[in-house]
């Protein structure tokens, strides 16, 4: 499978309107628990501001408040199709960043085919995550740092420094992004004026903060309250940065799934049915064939026309961002960059042989639909609804769940935050924690009796350091609910010990 030379049909529109289709009609209908608690956020209009990515939550709530309003929709599908649409506009805005180093128009359409099949990518694409709108944000900023290369005009670089400084504002992580193009302007400037007009937009930043603190939070504006609302996850131990094996392992691990799916999942469908063995049979072959492109010319062949700063300051920021992964145990929101800075920086020093990428394509389209969008799609892992419709008919009753999500799902279903009654076992340290939270009751429902246990990045990152003992205790079963991961049983457990 190979482009003609010259592709008269095949525009960056239409490609871009291919790709649309399999992540429009293919959002996950598994949510992660963060996706769950920002769309009851805006679907509430609670909690706006969130210190990690301080406005995400508060621009979609404008966007979708007027539609919600008007009329009866479902917000979590609304926005998956927005972050979807925000995928599009990145690869976009790749495209027309690679026709400015002169690539070939044949080979931009394939490296955009292979990035937008990329697991990680599609995955979060299809999903209600923090991490896709500043990529255009960034990608933004970078356009425009390539055209003030070309033109000298210094309003590039203030549009630049809005771009990059405003991702921020949607994702802290991108402060990565706005230092290198930092950089970048001093060594291909070295002049104060240059340097203080990328810099100036990027007081919208503490301006935002102190805005949100003051008159969102209503706290007083003092240095401690603008640190800890700054590092608000890292106060509260929710992001933590710590080095020992696990980031190593949990790294190599999340950086094979940028572009490949990897998860017990894929067990569990080939015990479903046989024919999830085909994606993995032909995946052999064109593995295969591209070993045999790699060993029967060159992959890379090195430009004479690069972009030297250009790619230097991109594989900077490529660093950056992989280092603070690396502290930060592999975090996918914090490598989902990666692939994009990465193309960006090999492309502007070598070309890619297109059968190459054409199969490199295809492998990563089969492989990652067949194990990772259409399982998304089409079954629930845990038929956690069920769970939640029981709650709904029983809110005054004590629940001990195994998965965090429960409490989110609940939250994004009712409007309620019934945390009280809804606790999940990892918040649960010790055995005098477990008898306080269950004083003054004689039972009490868990679903962790009967649980299917999965090797994943969870269960590599917790720390659980108490398990409670059901052995004593009598217990009744109540309902079951079948997922792709197995047979989850919610108990009823009576307080009074077994004689």
């Amino acid at each position: 499978m190979v482009f003609p030379k010259k592709v008269k049909w095949l525009t960056i529109y239409s490609l871009l309107f291919f790709i649309s289709l399999f992540y429009y009609f293919y959002p996950t209908n598994n949510s992660s628990l963060d996706a769950y608690n920002y769309a009851g956020c805006i679907k509430y209009g609670e909690n706006l501001f969130f210190a990690h990515h301080l406005f995400y939550n508060a621009f979609l709530y404008l966007v979708l408040n007027p539609f919600t309003y008007l009329f009866d929709i479902e917000v979590l599908i609304l926005l998956k199709i927005i972050n979807s649409s925000f995928v599009l506009f990145s690869l976009f805005l790749l495209y027309k960043i690679l026709k400015n180093i002169q690539i070939n128009e044949n080979e931009i359409f394939a490296i955009i085919i292979s990035l937008s099949f990329s697991f990680t990518l599609w995955r979060y694409g299809t999903e209600n995550e923090t991490y896709i709108i500043p990529i255009s944000l960034s990608l933004l900023a970078s356009l425009n740092f390539q055209l003030f290369q070309f033109y000298k005009k210094n309003k590039y670089i203030f549009i630049s420094g809005f771009f990059a400084a405003f991702a921020c504002l949607f994702h802290q992580i991108h402060f990565f992004w706005w230092l290198g193009l930092l950089i970048g302007i001093y060594l291909s400037q070295n002049k104060i004026k240059t340097l203080l007009i990328y810099i100036l937009p990027a007081l919208i930043v503490p301006i935002s903060y102190i805005l949100v603190i003051k008159f969102y939070n209503n706290q007083s504006l003092n240095h401690l309250n603008f640190i800890h609302f700054i590092l608000h996850d890292y106060f509260a131990g929710t992001a933590k940065l710590q080095f020992g094996w696990k980031n190593i392992f949990l790294t190599l691990v999340s950086t094979f799934r940028l572009m490949f799916q990897a998860h017990p999942i894929i067990v569990k469908l080939i015990n479903i049915s046989y024919l999830y063995i085909l994606p993995f049979i032909l995946l052999l072959f064109l593995i295969f064939y591209l070993i045999f492109l790699f060993l029967k010319k060159k992959l890379f062949i090195k430009k004479t026309n690069s972009s030297p700063l250009f790619g230097h300051i991109h594989i900077l920021i490529f660093f950056f961002h992989f280092l603070f992964a690396l502290y930060s145990m592999g975090n996918n929101e914090f490598m989902i960059v990666l692939p994009f800075l990465f193309i960006i920086s090999f492309l502007s020093f070598f070309q890619i042989q297109r059968k190459f990428l054409i199969t490199l394509s295809l492998t990563l389209f089969i492989w990652n639909f067949s194990y990772g969008i259409f399982p998304n799609k089409k079954y629930s892992f845990y038929e956690s609804e069920k769970l939640i419709h029981f709650i709904q008919h029983n809110e005054s009753e004590l629940f001990i769940v195994g998965n965090q999500f429960i409490i989110n799902q609940y939250y994004y279903f009712t409007g309620k935050d019934n945390f009280k009654n809804i606790i999940f076992e990892g918040k649960i340290k010790s055995f005098s924690e477990f008898k306080n939270t269950i004083k003054n009751r004689s039972y009490f429902y868990t679903d962790l009796i009967e649980k299917p246990q999965l090797f994943d990045r969870a269960s590599i990152v917790s720390n659980k350091s108490y398990t409670i003992d059901f052995k004593e205790f009598k217990k009744e079963k109540v309902i079951t609910m079948n997922g792709l991961y197995g047979k989850t049983i919610l108990y009823k457990v009576y307080l009074k010990k077994q004689k």
